[in-house]
């Protein structure tokens, strides 16, 4: 989200969410060639893309379709989705503040829905429906709050094994 006009560089795709359609999101491509000042959107590209955008910083909070973008960096609000590149892939990722608060850097834009429990909406490899992120984890797998595979616990932490927080004192 940008608080000005903002053309898609070649190469580049920007997309609405609108809707939870069923077990899937609905996206709109943006038409045009431009990106509407406070029109949060995702972006993809086949390729890694650096682009720089500069203009004046607004007030508000924008929303567009099922997007709510933010100005300024914030904690991400728990039960909405935050885009992360997770152990599952790209994806929008459930936020549970009691397991670990993600934040939603400025710029940027969540997901939040109708309530549709869900665990993450992915995108890319054919995937363009809901997924469970414990979908190919092995059974006592162990990971930390932050996603990544650990070889074992150790005192003073916490960890997700099959599914569940785990808390080593």
């Amino acid at each position: 989200v940008a608080p000005f006009d903002v053309t898609i560089p070649s190469g580049v795709t920007a997309y609405t969410v609108d809707a939870v359609a069923g077990d899937a999101l609905t996206m709109t491509e943006v038409a045009g060639g431009t990106i509407d000042d406070n029109t949060p959107v995702v972006v993809y590209s086949e390729s890694a893309v650096n682009e720089t955008f500069k203009g004046k910083t607004i007030d508000g909070t924008p929303e567009e379709g099922l997007l709510v973008g933010t100005y300024e960096r914030i904690a991400a609000p728990n039960g909405k989705y935050v885009l992360q590149n997770g152990t599952e892939g790209v994806g929008f990722y459930l936020v549970d503040t009691s397991v670990a608060t993600p934040y939603v850097p400025a710029n940027r834009a969540y997901l939040q829905t109708d309530g549709t429990p869900v665990k993450a909406f992915f995108f890319g490899g054919g995937e363009d429906a809901i997924k469970s992120v414990f979908d190919g984890v092995a059974a006592g797998e162990i990971y930390d709050l932050s996603g990544r595979k650990v070889a074992k616990m150790q005192k003073g932490g916490a960890y997700i094994v099959n599914g569940k927080k785990v808390i080593v004192k």
